[in-house]
């Protein structure tokens, strides 16, 4: 019997093939590019957001595994024979360097500014980001068509496995350019996944606190290291990937929009803090937490739960969503 999936057809504004070796972006459509790839690093920033769900919602998901799936020893012939022109098609390099620039302009920029918010302002930026990744549930769970019980039994699934994961305890940080090389293979992996977070599992394996150093103190050396890592997960699994949301996508879709969902407990703004351990700055770096009501959490600490604030950060996080779809939905009718 063959999988209800198997003969769904993906939708054209989300097809693998989507735009793959687009030739006919004008400034304004690279303007944009860059624009997505600054949003995607912001979002790798934070554990418990991924930056592929903002490349699913701003429309260059597909895209985006097509062009790195492209990067096979076809293209490397091709290198390798000079023909410079073929690999730039190929590769769809300038959507690749636009988007790659975007990312590293906004974790470069950016990277010092969110560790002060996460200091100062805590409370309200863990609201945006929890109503930013509600809103993305919803636009994920829109994309599934339809809801057979088979996929409803899949998110549940996801559900699950995305509280389990989104509670569990880091490690303290180590060193060791194996564990970097490693991390930065895992942390590209769930990168590409809406609804799992990059920096989350950063977290998880103890060095999330020494690549946000890193990028912000320019450390080449690890960088280089955790960048090859990065290469090496997104060339192996970039091809499931792919072949998972060809054959399989509403289940795929179906799966992830539970995970997702079950990780928005680790981006719930009122914490009671389980685990934790200091950085080198003496800053708390939180490894587990319980999620508690706003007056449970004025009842546990003594402090104001800013709920109204809360609220409108929340707010904004979900606009965010529906402008980056709005956005998305125009550029594919111009």
């Amino acid at each position: 019997m063959k999988s209800t999936d198997a003969a769904v057809k993906v939708p054209p504004q989300v097809s693998p093939e989507y735009a793959a070796k687009r030739g006919d972006r004008d400034p304004w459509a690279f303007a944009g590019l860059w624009l997505r790839g600054a949003a995607m690093g912001i979002a790798e920033l934070v554990p418990g957001v991924s930056g592929g769900t903002i490349a699913f919602i701003t429309g260059i998901y597909q895209e985006l595994l097509a062009t790195i799936r492209s990067y096979d020893h076809r293209l490397l012939a091709l290198l390798l024979r000079r023909q410079w022109r073929a690999v730039w098609e190929q590769g769809n390099v300038g959507f690749v360097l636009v988007l790659l620039f975007g990312m590293a302009s906004s974790l470069v920029s950016l990277a010092a500014v969110v560790q002060w918010l996460f200091v100062a302002h805590e409370i309200l930026i863990w609201s945006f980001f929890f109503g930013l990744i509600t809103a993305s549930v919803v636009f994920v769970g829109h994309a599934v068509t339809p809801w057979t019980s088979t996929r409803w039994l899949l998110a549940t699934l996801g559900l699950v496995l995305g509280m389990t994961f989104s509670q569990l305890g880091g490690l303290p940080p180590t060193d060791g350019g194996w564990l970097t090389l490693a991390s930065g293979a895992l942390a590209i992996c769930a990168w590409m996944l809406p609804g799992v977070s990059g920096s989350f599992v950063l977290l998880i394996l103890g060095q999330y606190q020494r690549v946000i150093r890193a990028i912000s103190e320019l450390d080449l050396t690890f960088l280089a290291i955790f960048g090859a890592g990065c290469v090496l997960g997104l060339l192996l699994f970039s091809r499931l990937l792919t072949w998972l949301l060809r054959h399989f996508y509403g289940a795929t879709l179906a799966l992830l929009c539970g995970v997702m969902a079950g990780s928005l407990q680790r981006l719930w703004p009122w914490q009671q803090i389980q685990s934790y351990y200091l950085d080198s700055d003496g800053g708390a770096i939180v490894l587990r937490g319980r999620p508690l009501l706003p007056w449970q959490f004025e009842d546990y600490y003594g402090d104001d739960a800013l709920l109204f604030g809360a609220i409108l950060a929340a707010l904004a996080g979900m606009a965010v969503v529906l402008l980056l779809d709005l956005a998305s939905r125009s550029s594919r009718q111009a």
